[in-house]
């Protein structure tokens, strides 16, 4: 008698992911490809969410129906294209695949070639605790250096210029009038003045902060 395993794919696209190779469109035609291919797999449909932020699970309505219906009985196996399409949150994503694993569904992460089934609890929660610290470490280095680069050549634009500096044709330039007061407070702070006092002494002076 012939073995089936249901399987499910789950994708999960950014409105900025503008690049073909991560569109929805190729990764639902690659991954239905791919679950057609194998034998001893049975297609059960795809569950996407889109614009998504993968920090939370509770924002992701499609996350949510495929977890629902893995504890209904209805998959057995889900494809992903990677760990951070699944959830770039390390602790939900700790936790989801060890549910999963109760439930006896496994997850494939095609871009890392893991897949949960052939390894242990253990193991997986290793794997993943490591490469989501790689890859956290490499977007707060990035970041960072974006940030000390903008900061370094005068460009730093945020929704509002710090205090102390105004905008010049996307320049940052200093105020006088307002340095003279970061300055203060740097100072005070340092001294050993607290916030709350500080605070306190640019009410009374009718200091305004924009």
């Amino acid at each position: 008698m012939e073995t089936w395993q249901e399987a499910a794919c789950y994708i999960r696209v950014s409105t900025d992911m503008s690049d073909q190779e991560n569109s929805y469109e190729t990764q639902e035609k690659y991954f239905n490809q791919l679950i057609q291919s194998n034998p001893e797999w049975n297609a059960v449909g795809v569950y996407s969410d889109y614009g998504i932020s993968g920090t939370s699970k509770e924002k992701r309505t499609g996350f949510r129906r495929l977890m629902r219906h893995c504890k209904d009985g209805k998959i057995d196996r889900i494809v992903c294209k990677s760990i951070s399409r699944f959830a770039r949150n390390t602790k939900d994503c700790l936790a989801a695949v060890r549910e999963l694993k109760e439930l006896g569904v496994s997850v494939q992460f095609e871009e890392q070639g893991i897949d949960t089934s052939k390894v242990s609890s253990e193991m997986v929660t290793a794997i993943m605790a490591s490469l989501a610290q790689k890859q956290s470490e490499s977007i707060s280095g990035n970041v960072k250096w974006g940030v000390q680069k903008r900061i370094q050549d005068k460009t730093f634009v945020t929704c509002k210029e710090p205090y102390g500096y105004r905008l010049v044709d996307r320049r940052l330039c200093i105020v006088e009038s307002e340095a003279i007061i970061v300055r203060m407070i740097y100072e005070k702070y340092l001294a050993g003045i607290s916030m709350e006092f500080i605070r306190d002494q640019l009410n009374v002076a009718n200091i305004p902060f924009r």
